[in-house]
């Protein structure tokens, strides 16, 4: 009467201990990344009305390691897109932030493949600053009161 029923919780309780096992090996090899990376901080933005560094959000740009220690100076990337991400405060805005500057730093490492990782700081932090500016222009033009 029930056999499908039995059969079929039978299928979904392989797949979750199936799917158990691989995230375990994944979060294990995520772990082991994290431990053999050589950080680059990047400050995603802060919750909060005023950035501080206790509400601050960072993260590597390699293995998105939350608050790594870095030999490297940390990129502010608080008002990099900030007309698209305001200041960072979802969590939702900060990953899509770090997927753009990641895209960002993989176009950098790929026109310049000996590039060092002070040297990519360096060209991230250049493009970022940038990138505010503008956004400053346009915010000018928008709210000419503004700032």
């Amino acid at each position: 009467m029930d056999n499908q029923r039995i059969k079929y919780n039978q299928e979904l309780i392989k797949n979750k201990i199936r799917l158990e096992k691989q995230l375990k090996m994944v979060n294990k090899e995520i772990d082991e990344n994290k431990k053999l990376c050589d950080h680059i901080r990047v400050c995603l933005g802060w919750d909060g009305p005023f950035q501080y560094r206790d509400t601050s959000f960072h993260t590597c740009l390699f293995c998105q390691k939350d608050d790594p220690d870095s030999q490297y100076r940390m990129i502010d990337a608080t008002n990099y897109r900030k007309l698209k991400y305001s200041h960072g405060e979802y969590e939702m805005a900060r990953e899509a932030r770090l997927l753009e500057i990641q895209e960002l730093a993989m176009g950098i490492m790929k026109e310049n493949p000996s590039i060092t990782e002070k040297q990519l700081v360096e060209e991230l932090t250049e493009i970022i600053k940038a990138d505010a500016e503008n956004t400053k222009t346009i915010e000018k033009k928008i709210r000419p009161n503004f700032g």
